[in-house]
């Protein structure tokens, strides 16, 4: 006999009920042999949604349940995981899924997509277009809380040469100081708008980064003389950029 708990096989229902108990641990037990006039009872002990998947597997044992999944999965999951849809870079040949979709599969299931989505790569970060600058870290100043005062933030620019992502552009603002940066993300429209900024002059932008971190915005070494430190790039990436 086929059991959806385990996906293997059992000799008998009550194997297979044995199964189902085990794996729901100390609350199918706690709710077992309490019943009611529309089946099993959920035991008072149990929280939240527990007691609901308690009470639906033992019913569904007994052919009171409906079509829908023996062990469904939670809120939550079924949250992350549409979310996880939206966000990674999704194998070939992976057909996204709707929410009921997801809704009709067994838990462990949907924790194999979760599971296999959270190793896949973020989109967040990737843009489209032809963009003309070259990778490296660049600076641009925007108005601050005062009107009278700026702020500038500073953005690393990726684009790969090879592998899997070549030809993409990715960027990232860089939050912290210089030799403790930390990538954070951005919405696509902040990734776009900061883009169409930096490639309108990414001669200034970078170096503009080199100025207020003096360190060379393409290859981020420290700028050692005052002639790199005026022009926020070292002499040799400089030669290597062409500018």
């Amino acid at each position: 006999m086929r059991c959806g708990s385990c996906k293997g096989s059992h000799e008998t229902v009550a194997d297979v009920k044995a199964c189902y108990a085990d794996r729901a641990g100390a609350h199918l037990a706690t709710a077992h042999g309490q019943r009611d006039e529309g089946g099993y009872r959920p035991a008072k002990s149990l929280k939240g949604g527990e007691n609901a998947q308690a009470a639906a597997v033992l019913n569904k044992m007994e052919g009171r349940a409906t079509n829908g999944p023996t062990w469904p999965a939670t809120d939550n999951q079924i949250n992350y995981v549409m979310g996880l849809q939206k966000e990674r870079v999704l194998p070939n040949g992976y057909t996204v899924k709707t929410e009921v979709e997801f809704r009709g599969m067994e838990r462990d299931e949907v924790s194999a997509a979760i599971t296999m989505m959270r190793d896949l790569p973020r989109k967040q970060g990737k843009a489209g277009g032809n963009w003309s600058m070259p990778a490296g870290r660049y600076a641009l100043e925007f108005p601050g809380d005062d009107a009278k005062e700026t702020r500038v933030r500073f953005f690393q620019i990726d684009k790969p040469t090879e592998g899997r992502w070549k030809g993409y552009t990715f960027i990232h603002e860089l939050i912290g100081a210089p030799g403790d940066y930390r990538k954070q993300d951005m919405s696509k429209d902040n990734r776009d708008r900061m883009l169409r900024l930096i490639d309108a002059n990414p001669n200034e932008a970078m170096t503009r980064f080199g100025i207020e971190t003096m360190t060379c915005g393409k290859c981020h070494s420290p700028l050692t003389n005052e002639e790199s430190r005026a022009r926020g790039i070292g002499p040799v990436c400089i030669k290597k950029i062409g500018w």
